[in-house]
């Protein structure tokens, strides 16, 4: 440490430095509290530029301008519409028309059909928004024109919260062909009692989960030959294999609730707060910091690699805008 840490004179120290802190204070743990020399400290203001490893993407993976990996990002607490030109914004218990993606990238989902629109509901998990869609009324957004992956992408990563109300098939997201041919799907899909990737008959639903829960995704496909997609629950791993030789996402159309073709349209039932996409595979360090933001913002406990605290009542309860930088299994993430 420093030389001048207690090594000053009491006499005359003020009581406080300029950030309020109380002096004298005990600064190199020798159980005695002294002045500092000099008992003031300097802040100097500067600008944070984000890069290309960080930034201010959700958990700060990522930069919101278009320039990085982070394709989509669709959260309840910001762009959502009443109408289809996102001008009119919604309100608890009505309909959403638009829903603006925050990646810089401007993929905003819509839906022209008045009858088919999922409901806002601002208060749906820890005071947080999310879009309900129901089955029944066959409720879905898309985006036709400017979807997230490029075309034969087989690396890439998707993050979701959301709760399923019935264990039926059904998409939560999808990037897909309007043709159903096999591998060209690049869905996160629940099916009975089981959920993961669907890729059109190139599949891995490799997670039990349970109905009426509220649920932390992250799916990744890293294109290896063997051990490809990789699912964490809540962080709990799940590793399943597909057909990479088949596998080749086609550009169609992303939608939110539905299948992009054929018959049945696999509408959700249910709550969804936020989808983030990112055309590459994160990370370990990067996904962790993900799934902590998404933790600590819904109030939803992982069973791994929870190392955010500050969400904890006796920590302060600071659930919003969590980023970070660290490392993992040989990983670093290094701006945020």
């Amino acid at each position: 440490g420093s030389p001048a840490i207690d090594a000053g004179t009491n006499a005359g120290c003020p009581a406080t430095d300029q950030r309020g802190a109380t002096r004298p204070a005990d600064g190199n743990h020798d159980a005695t509290s002294a002045c500092d020399i000099g008992a003031y400290e300097t802040e100097v203001p500067i600008q944070v530029i984000p890069g290309p490893n960080g930034g201010n993407g959700p958990g700060g993976v990522g930069i919101t301008d278009g320039s990085s990996t982070l394709e989509l990002w669709l959260k309840g607490d910001a762009g959502a519409f009443a109408n289809t030109s996102c001008t009119i914004a919604v309100t608890s218990g009505h309909d959403v028309a638009c829903w603006q993606d925050q990646s810089g990238n401007n993929r905003t989902m819509t839906q022209p059909r008045s009858g088919q629109l999922p409901t806002y509901n601002a208060h749906a998990v820890n005071g947080q928004p999310a879009l309900h869609f129901t089955e029944r009324e066959m409720d879905y957004l898309q985006n036709n024109t400017n979807v997230a992956l490029g075309a034969g992408d087989d690396t890439f990563t998707y993050f979701a919260t959301w709760f399923p109300n019935v264990t039926n098939q059904a998409v939560i997201f999808e990037q897909n062909t309007t043709a159903k041919l096999p591998g060209r799907r690049a869905a996160l899909l629940q099916i009975n009692n089981y959920y993961g990737f669907n890729g059109e008959s190139n599949d891995a639903h490799i997670v039990p989960y349970t109905p009426g829960t509220w649920i932390l995704t992250s799916l990744l496909l890293n294109g290896a030959a063997t051990n490809n997609v990789h699912i964490y629950h809540y962080g709990t791993p799940y590793t399943g294999t597909i057909d990479m030789n088949v596998q080749n996402v086609g550009t169609d159309q992303m939608l939110v609730g539905k299948k992009s073709n054929d018959s049945p349209l696999e509408y959700f039932d249910g709550d969804i707060p936020e989808i983030i996409v990112f055309s590459n595979t994160l990370s370990d360090t990067e996904r962790i910091l993900v799934e902590n933001y998404l933790s600590a913002k819904y109030g939803l406990s992982l069973s791994a690699n929870d190392l955010y605290a500050g969400d904890d009542a006796l920590n302060g309860d600071f659930d919003l805008d969590v980023a970070g930088i660290g490392q993992y299994g040989g990983t670093q993430h290094t701006q945020a």
